[in-house]
């Protein structure tokens, strides 16, 4: 991308409406002070008139937002002592995340569990974290210093008439504060029997106009325990910093600028196929991720309430594990028009992403093409009107994507509110989204070794007759905010899935092999969209405020996911059927107490998850702190304290019972 393109500023972290930057300065420090004294300042009424821009592209109210939202707050990361990503979203609703090992989780919205959290589009500040490699988020090499989130967005539910590739049951939207807003110092460290956290950030001005926050992270987590043969250490080490710059130079300009590195590690190991006795092999060995990205939007407000955006981003990823290396450049570049006219709103836009990846693999694991090019354009439209005297609102739009493996996607969505007053809103909603597909979908010739013995091989491979998978959701939802107390959300839906991935088994061939290796026998199975099914359930959502001290929040979420195989398919697996739970019960309280001491307990009831005959369970976490003078907080925090180990997921580790102290200073 050119220079020029990358010096448009940054996501979907700057605020609504500009202001000058000595204004954002003055009030981000009076926030974070703020922040240092009272926690639960933030009241019910303010929690549900959060805003949110994950559903439409722009700012509304949690309340008024017609759909599946929920928002991870700065006070439910901070409370819960959540230091990744991961830690922090499964405080939302409708969201799975299963520790696998060290640094591996099963990560999914509304089911479809899988380790590269396949039918979710991750976005942070704009940047998505998809990769076509596998279609999906590699959360080892993604990392972020969680003082310095402003919230997450998780919105249940297709998101693919907005966002397109990928957003079959979700959007994740992590979004940053200002660098306004983290002016002065932060220094945490901490450590305990599984992790060890260091954190250092420094936030200062250039000018009237302009603020900026430089970053660094440091995380070590293994608590894991091997439950099988595995015998090597699954620690994860993850470190990571960067550079934000916002800058306001006129009253309706709002540039920002985001630099971010990373680099992650940590061991696997692996079977892998030979073409000569004994025709198989244990690898085990690092797994790196190193990850660099520049990101860049300009905002700029229009007369009436209007807004121009555009957003340039370029990433450099490599990766390795014991039997590949994967290399991807990426370059994203995007703009959007939002403007009222006649009482209607319209959001329009257009992205292009090219991507360019080159795979080195073992010879009995190849992508052909090892080098491949990867195009993804779109083009949305939506529309808003308000009926009623403005209770109704009626939101109809599609995104029209392109990508090479199969041509054009159109993926429709409508979504209609109604708000019988100020402390309700009843919202229905039906769309269609495509997960796009993936070069192992399409490029990989896998060997994998049927006999210790003799050269009889199973080979998977791509296809290039794969289509996308695809879902069509209905949904429906009821939010109130009862007094000064109470704030509930309730959702049901029913999700629709076609030409679902299936491993198609073909006949037997001999295949000759290049000499000293002998000739093998080949099963050759072939990706393919040999299933269907469907999906449903109910997640409901409480907060209560009691008194000043005390807030409590509650989660419940059922889930049924149903997989058949269509005539003709001889795939009869249940693919990802059992991979999540059936019910997940969550409750958090938040409790203020006297001399400036805080606590912070999580409890989580996890049901049983069938495909890995993973047994249900009940942990509790919690977190004490207090506070000394205004910049010196001190905490204690334990994890998973009900049993000394439990497994989450398959892959043969169990996560264990662990205790981390830490101390933060800020100046």
């Amino acid at each position: 991308m050119a220079g020029g393109g990358l010096v448009l500023l940054l996501g979907l972290a700057a605020p609504a409406t500009a202001q000058t930057a000595a204004q954002t300065v003055a009030a981000g420090a009076a926030l974070a002070e703020g922040d240092r004294q009272d926690l639960t300042a933030l009241s019910i009424e303010e929690l549900a008139g959060m805003k949110v821009t994950t559903v439409s592209r722009r700012p509304e109210s949690r309340l008024e937002a017609a759909a599946a939202v929920h928002v991870i707050t700065p006070e439910d990361m901070h409370r819960t002592g959540a230091m990744a990503l991961p830690d922090a979203l499964r405080l939302a609703p409708g969201v799975q995340a299963s520790v696998i090992d060290g640094d591996e989780w099963a990560l999914a919205v509304r089911g479809f569990a899988s380790r590269l959290s396949r039918s979710v589009q991750v976005l942070m500040d704009g940047r998505s974290l998809w990769t076509p490699l596998f279609a999906g988020v590699f959360w080892d090499g993604q990392d972020v210093m969680v003082e310095d989130l402003d919230r997450i967005e998780v919105s249940r539910g297709p998101g693919g008439a907005l966002y397109g590739a990928n957003a079959l049951n979700g959007v994740i939207n992590i979004v940053s504060k200002d660098a306004a807003a983290t002016q002065g110092g932060l220094l945490s460290l901490g450590g305990g029997d599984a992790d060890r956290y260091g954190a250092l950030r420094w936030g200062g001005s250039l000018g009237p106009a302009t603020a900026f926050r430089a970053w660094g992270k440091y995380l070590r987590r293994d608590g894991t325990v091997a439950t099988g043969p595995q015998t090597y250490d699954d620690a994860w080490r993850v470190i990571d910093g960067g550079l934000r710059v916002d800058t306001h130079p006129r009253p309706q300009d709002d540039l920002t600028f985001n630099g971010v590195v990373s680099e992650g590690s940590s061991r696997a190991a692996v079977v892998v196929a030979e073409f000569e006795a004994p025709f198989s092999s244990r690898l085990e060995g690092p797994v790196r991720q190193r990850l660099g990205s520049v990101l860049g939007q300009w905002r700029h407000g229009l007369a009436a309430g209007g807004e121009a955006l555009v957003r340039s981003y370029y990433e450099h990823t490599t990766r390795h594990e014991p039997y590949y290396d994967w290399t991807r450049d990426t370059a994203d570049f995007e703009a959007q028009h939002r403007f009222r006219w006649a009482g209607q709103e319209t959001v329009w836009g257009g992205s292009y992403r090219f991507s360019h990846g080159t795979f080195e693999g073992l010879p009995t694991v190849e992508l052909v093409p090892a080098t491949r090019n990867d195009d993804i354009a779109g083009l949305f439209v939506h529309n808003e009107s308000r009926l009623a005297g403005g209770a109704v609102r009626l939101v109809v739009g599609t995104k029209l994507e392109w990508n090479d493996y199969v041509g054009w996607n159109l993926q429709p969505g409508a979504r209609l509110g109604w708000s019988p007053g100020p402390r309700d809103a009843l919202w229905a909603a039906v769309n269609r989204a495509v997960r796009t597909t993936s070069r192992v979908e399409r490029d990989l010739r896998f060997y994998n070794s049927l006999s210790a013995t003799t050269p009889f091989f199973a080979l998977a491979q791509g296809s290039a007759d794969f289509v996308p998978e695809s879902v069509v959701t209905y949904e429906a939802g009821y939010k109130t905010r009862v007094g000064s107390s109470f704030y509930v959300d309730v959702a049901g839906f029913y999700s629709s899935y076609d030409d679902l991935a299936t491993n198609e088994v073909g006949m037997p061939f001999v295949e000759a092999g290049t000499s000293p290796e002998p000739p093998r026998v080949v099963v050759p199975v072939k990706v393919g969209n040999g299933q269907e099914g469907s999906a449903g359930g109910v997640e409901a959502t409480g907060t209560c405020q009691l008194g000043a001290r005390l807030r409590l929040q509650a989660s419940y979420s059922f889930l049924r996911v149903n997989q058949t195989t269509k005539p003709g398919s001889t795939d009869h697996n249940e693919g990802f059927e059992g991979n999540s739970p059936r019910h997940q019960l969550w409750a958090t309280a938040f409790v203020d107490l006297p001399h400036r001491m805080g606590l912070g307990l999580v409890i989580r009831r996890v049901g049983r998850i069938e495909t890995h005959d993973v047994d249900a369970f009940t942990e509790l976490d919690a977190r004490l702190s207090t506070r000394l003078g205004a910049a010196l907080e001190l905490e204690v925090a334990g994890r998973n304290l009900l049993h000394d180990r439990h497994a989450e997921f398959g892959g043969g580790f169990a996560v264990e019972r662990s205790v981390l102290a830490r101390a933060t200073f800020e100046w």
